[in-house]
């Protein structure tokens, strides 16, 4: 997920001063890190496997159909996107994940020509478009389609708490009368105070990817859904993606696969001051490049960013101190996302373009900050790469959930979806973008 500068500082704030004190400790830390640690395992020996055979394979493309979904909820804000607009998205996708230096951005932050990045055998091909006149249709008609017991499985998804009590993890019998009470109170709501009040404060996104996903999604685990959405309803947030263990049979968001992008990130995009969809004075020159897609779609291919920190809530550990952060071990450390670093340490304003080549956030450890990967939170005149370990994680992704297209379950595959889903948990979620785009659900419902 992509934030604005600001929230993004305001985030390791929270993440450096509230969630880190003996106050609110986290119950299920070595129950996630247990998992990382599989999870990690499971890679290896993935990687492993594929380095036997890798010299015989041709390199085939992989290539992945994308539909685009527009909410236009205000045709006077530009908030409507026509084709042009979108084919030229796809190309930024295409340039980007076949490694060519970005034709449409030829110079970066400096002004110097981009320089090539590694292919990835990933290609995109724009295969069709929806246009909504209302932000919110159908998520009426979907949340009468959600049983209990899905939306029950969402709930012990987003508080493992409960989960751990009621199956017997946590030892502990006041734990597991609190949560069986807790349980009941949510079966005795409706199923829209189920959805858009309770779950919806604990992860506003993933609930809208499941209301979304079951009424427009098109396609298959292997099918790219960009539902693009007004900076009205995304106000502090570029873009929100799911990560590809969802999208499997069982799993609590099977529906919920694909990216949640914000207007004003879409290439070209120049609002004036006071547009929902202007993010000028937030962003570092994403408006104009288009590169919120190319960091959301790795998410969908599983990445995470280089500074991702596992267990920093309970621990206050940094990315310095816990190095399977992104389980990629060609990311050098980093201790905090680059957005962070310029505006805490170098002092810039939020909207002025920042790329601090030779910043090393983890002085003792190998290797300094990548902050032209696009995993980052760099200026996207800036970012223009992935790394090795990178492709080779978003190809054994690809294998693992959406290349045979069943979205099914194997026990190898659980192990590494479950540790991946223990690190996505941690990841902050914009307060303002959920009490906003929820105060409009509930408005139109």
């Amino acid at each position: 997920m992509k934030l604005y500068a600001r929230a993004a500082l305001h985030t390791a704030s929270l993440l450096a001063f509230s969630r880190h004190t003996a106050a609110s400790p986290n119950p299920t830390a070595l129950f996630r890190n247990d998992l990382a640690q599989k999870s990690n395992q499971d890679f290896m020996a993935w990687k492993h496997r594929r380095a036997e055979d890798e010299a015989e394979k041709s390199a085939t493309a992989t290539v992945v159909d994308v539909y685009y979904h527009v909410f236009i909820s205000n045709i006077t804000n530009g908030d409507d996107v026509d084709d042009s607009i979108l084919e030229k998205q796809t190309a930024i996708l295409n340039e980007a994940y076949s490694g060519k230096a970005s034709t449409f951005n030829p110079t970066d932050c400096d002004g110097n020509p981009t320089p090539d990045g590694i292919d990835t055998s990933f290609r995109f091909r724009f295969a069709g478009v929806t246009r909504n006149e209302d932000s919110v249709a159908g998520v009426k008609e979907a949340i009468d389609s959600v049983t209990e017991d899905e939306a029950v499985a969402i709930l012990l998804q987003e508080d493992p708490a409960i989960f751990k009590a009621l199956q017997g993890l946590h030892g502990n019998q006041t734990l597991f009368d609190e949560a069986e009470t807790k349980l009941e109170a949510f079966k005795n709501m409706t199923r829209q105070d189920q959805l858009l009040n309770f779950l919806g404060e604990l992860n506003v996104f993933r609930v809208l990817f499941t209301l979304y996903g079951r009424t427009q999604r098109v396609g298959d685990c292997s099918t790219l859904n960009v539902w693009v959405v007004s900076g009205e309803a995304m106000p502090s947030t570029y873009g929100v993606a799911a990560k590809p263990h969802w999208c499997r049979e069982g799993d609590a968001y099977q529906y919920a696969d694909g990216v949640l992008l914000n207007r004003g990130a879409l290439p070209d995009s120049n609002f004036p001051a006071g547009n929902p969809n202007d993010l000028s004075n937030y962003a570092y020159d994403v408006a104009s490049r288009g590169d919120t897609l190319v960091h959301e779609v790795g998410h969908w291919l599983n990445l995470e960013h280089p500074d991702s920190v596992i267990d920093s809530p309970s621990t206050g550990r940094t990315g310095c101190d816990y190095l399977t952060g992104d389980y990629v071990t060609d990311t050098p450390a980093s201790g905090m996302g680059t957005s962070t670093y310029c505006v805490a340490v170098l002092g810039l304003a939020p909207n002025e373009p920042c790329c601090p080549k030779g910043a090393d956030t983890c002085p003792h450890l190998e290797g300094e900050d990548d902050v032209t990967n696009f995993m980052s939170y760099s200026s996207d005149c800036c970012t223009n790469s992935f790394t090795e370990g990178q492709i080779l994680r978003m190809k054994h992704s690809w294998e693992a959930y959406r290349g045979n297209n069943t979205g099914e379950s194997t026990a190898e595959n659980d192990d590494l979806a479950k540790g991946t889903a223990s690190a996505a948990q941690l990841k902050s979620i914009s307060t303002c973008a959920s009490v906003v785009l929820f105060a409009l659900l509930l408005n139109a419902l």
